[in-house]
């Protein structure tokens, strides 16, 4: 299962596995109402029989806090960790548009850039250390 948390996003991809077939299912969760949503989602995940599920979200500091904090409250209630899809985030690092935060730029938790994994975590690190982001579709 792919949790996605744009809604222009997750028609895309929704097309794209048609044919690709990588995801069983694939479900839109919008953004902050997402981190909200967790028992809905851990029961739907539950009568779905899902052994694994990603998430692909926006690569900031909110987007990234997202993720981590619906895996951890997954974890907590005994549902399969939610792993970042990290084949659509290096996509999106590598062909993305970058935005600029306005003032302060963020900083992402160390939780959410270990959530990413090594790699993926210092790409974000780099980017959000200088007030850049990676929004999926604006």
């Amino acid at each position: 299962m792919l949790l996605v948390e744009n809604h222009h996003t997750y028609w895309s991809l929704l097309r794209w596995n048609t044919t690709a077939r990588k995801y069983a299912s694939i479900a839109y969760v919008s953004g902050n109402t997402y981190a909200n949503a967790g028992k809905a989602l851990a029961d739907a995940m539950q009568r779905a029989n899902v052994k694994q599920a990603e998430h692909f979200g926006d690569i900031d500091p909110e987007g990234l806090r997202i993720g981590v904090t619906m895996c951890t409250y997954l974890k907590e209630h005994g549902m399969p960790a939610l792993r970042p899809a990290a084949a659509l985030y290096r996509w999106l690092f590598d062909h993305g548009r970058r935005r600029s935060f306005a003032g302060e730029p963020p900083t992402a938790s160390a939780a959410a850039l270990g959530w990413l994994g090594e790699a993926l975590g210092l790409r974000a690190r780099a980017l959000c250390s200088k007030g850049i982001g990676v929004p999926h579709d604006r």
